[in-house]
């Protein structure tokens, strides 16, 4: 391990209301602005004892929350025990920014705004005024300057805060080079340095990132271990880290690189992104739901069990863990009330296990079980294996098949989800009068049902495995059709019953090439020379973007396959010797695709 490696400290992230104390402009487009307040110190709030103001590295950072310049409201986050809970109504605008010069038992907090003439936080500091009052949190941590045999500072003028920190808490014989790129000279500033310290100032206009490289590629690369700390715009932080490590061979670990802003993206953009980029990270609370959807807590509080004690009593769960579950569910409001006085809000309404939504997040029923292959999406891209047999050690279908339960429930949801589309995708298939359909994995008949329930004097087979043949007798009866349909108990890697109208609705997307091959060939031999083969698949017009994306990826996770385009689907077709004749769209991403024997197929037989 390098000595130049720096080390970082964790802590408490606490939420200080200060006033504004005085306002000094150092530069043309850098604003001093001092804070102070006795939340500077440690204070009491809400009963929690809450510590002094820490900063012990140059770059630390404090978030500025500010009020939404739009409507100018303030929302603020709850303190929680040495971290912010922001799971409350709306969330504040948020600035960091580097405390200046900060020592242990100042009164006093200095901050320092480059003024842009544009942003939120850059407008509240043009205006500001001795008495107004601002919110900080953090920092939520310091990196603390390493021993090194030299130092490398360089950055734009957004970091001159940030690197007069560092020059004031080297050693004052320490070897440092700073390299700070200003938009005029106007903007200098005069800096506390080592004896020694060589400081360059590039004047750019533009702060364009070549500039900045350019001049660190020139310098002179000292002998012994060094530490570079660098901050400027995001495409000047990539580069220079490039040039760092590839060129120059610094080790990773002896350096602290980081992008303080972004050409071109306003403020409020890149925090809007921040947030979403929170919202598509949080991991808790898919997690959560899904646990208190599974343990019935949803149904006992509607019950009346509404504190934790009943849950437990009533689950049989382990008391220190659901005693942790249940303010996480409060606190992303699946439960609303307290930990003694639980009830159920909108949210938890629709996860009780009488409501449509409860089996989407049963981890007990199939669709539960599929979400946990998600566990093991890296393992799937990097090749290692399919990731639901990864999860639970065999392919999605023996699995379904080993638990008549969990068979059952797949076959449930695949038959509510069929009666949306069967109707429209039956209308597309053409059945001559007193013709056969065989429908091929085709769940519980649904489809086939509605087919035959547009050619009365049509006769069906339904090809599926097990499960689904034991739920499918009394669908097909229920919708009047069950004497004329004969119930096939197979794979359909099998030989196939003949019947000159075959359908194979949403089977394909669950199999790789290969396997998709047979099927369809099997499908051709039992529709027989003169038969057609209807495909139903997922579809989109391919200039409308991804609309299939999430459904391919899950298509992969547990199978191994994927969402293919038409001409993927032809040309598997094409291999079992069957020619497409037409697709047409039978709704939202849904198409039904005809194939007939090819003419070679037919010439062949």
């Amino acid at each position: 391990m390098p000595k130049a490696k720096p080390k970082v400290i964790r802590l408490p992230i606490i939420l200080r209301e200060l006033q504004v104390a005085a306002v000094e402009d150092l530069t043309p487009t850098l604003r001093r602005i001092t804070f102070e307040g006795p939340q500077l110190k440690a204070f009491e709030k809400d009963g929690r004892h809450l510590p002094a103001f820490r900063s012990e590295g140059p770059d630390d950072h404090v978030k500025i929350l500010l009020p939404d310049p739009k409507t100018g409201k303030l929302f603020l986050p709850t303190q929680a025990e040495g971290v912010l809970d922001w799971s409350g109504e709306g969330r504040p605008v948020g600035r960091s920014y580097t405390p200046r010069g900060w020592h242990a038992g100042d009164e006093t907090l200095k901050i320092d705004f480059v003024l842009h003439g544009h942003g939120t936080a850059g407008n509240w500091a043009a205006a500001a005024q001795p008495g107004q009052t601002i919110h900080i949190a953090g920092p939520k941590s310091s990196l603390l300057v390493p021993e090194a045999d030299w130092f490398l500072l360089a950055g734009d003028e957004t970091a001159l805060p940030a690197i007069a920190n560092w020059l004031e808490s080297l050693p004052k014989d320490a070897r440092v080079t700073a390299i700070i790129q200003i938009a005029a000279n106007a903007n200098r500033l005069a800096l506390d340095a080592p004896e020694g310290a060589n400081i360059i100032w590039i004047e750019d206009p533009e702060l364009k990132a070549k500039t900045l490289v350019d001049a660190v590629s020139k310098l002179a690369w000292p002998e012994g271990e060094g530490f570079v700390w660098a901050a400027a715009e995001r495409d000047a932080v990539r580069a220079l880290r490039k040039h760092l490590i590839e060129e120059r061979g610094h080790d990773k670990a002896a350096m602290d690189v980081v992008a303080y802003w972004n050409k071109g993206v306003s403020d409020e953009v890149r925090t809007a992104a921040h947030d979403r980029l929170h919202q598509l990270a949080d991991i808790v609370a898919p997690h959560a739901l899904r646990v208190a959807t599974t343990l019935r807590l949803f149904d006992l509080v509607a019950e009346g069990k509404t504190d934790v004690p009943s849950l437990v009593a009533a689950t049989g769960a382990d008391r220190m863990g659901l005693t942790l579950l249940v303010p996480v569910l409060l606190q992303y409001g699946l439960l609303e009330g307290s930990t003694e006085a639980l009830r159920l809000g909108v949210i938890g309404q629709m996860l009780r296990s009488d409501q449509h939504d409860f089996d989407h997040y049963d981890l007990n029923g199939a669709n539960g079980r599929m979400d946990l292959a998600w566990g093991n999406l890296l393992q799937a891209v990097e090749g290692k294996g399919i990731a639901y047999e990864l999860m639970f050690g065999q392919p999605f279908y023996d699995d379904m098949q080993a638990d008549p339960e969990l068979g059952a429930s797949f076959d449930e949801e695949l038959g509510e989800w069929s009666e949306y589309w069967a109707n429209p995708v039956a209308g597309l298939i053409e059945v001559a009068s007193g013709s056969h359909v065989s429908d091929v994995g085709g769940g519980t008949g649904v489809l086939l049902a509605a087919i035959l329930a547009r050619n009365p004097e049509a006769r069906g087979t339904l090809v599926e495995l097990p499960t689904a043949i034991e739920g499918a007798g009394p669908i097909l009866a229920g919708k009047g059709v069950g004497e004329r349909v004969a119930l096939a108990s197979q794979s359909f890697f099998e030989p196939l019953p003949p019947a000159p109208i075959q359908v194979l609705s949403q089977v394909l997307h669950n199999w790789p090439d290969a396997e998709a091959k047979r099927i369809l060939s099997r499908c051709a031999d039992a529709a027989g020379a003169d038969g057609s083969v209807y495909v139903v698949e997922r579809w989109h017009d391919p200039e409308q973007g991804h609309a299939n994306a999430k459904s391919s990826l899950q298509m992969f996770l547990l199978f191994g396959a994927r969402e293919r385009t038409e001409a993927e689907i032809a040309g598997l077709a094409a291999e079992a010797g069957l020619q497409l004749q037409s697709r047409r769209i039978a709704g939202p991403n849904l198409a039904v695709y005809h194939f007939t024997r090819s003419a070679a197929q037919a010439a062949h037989d």
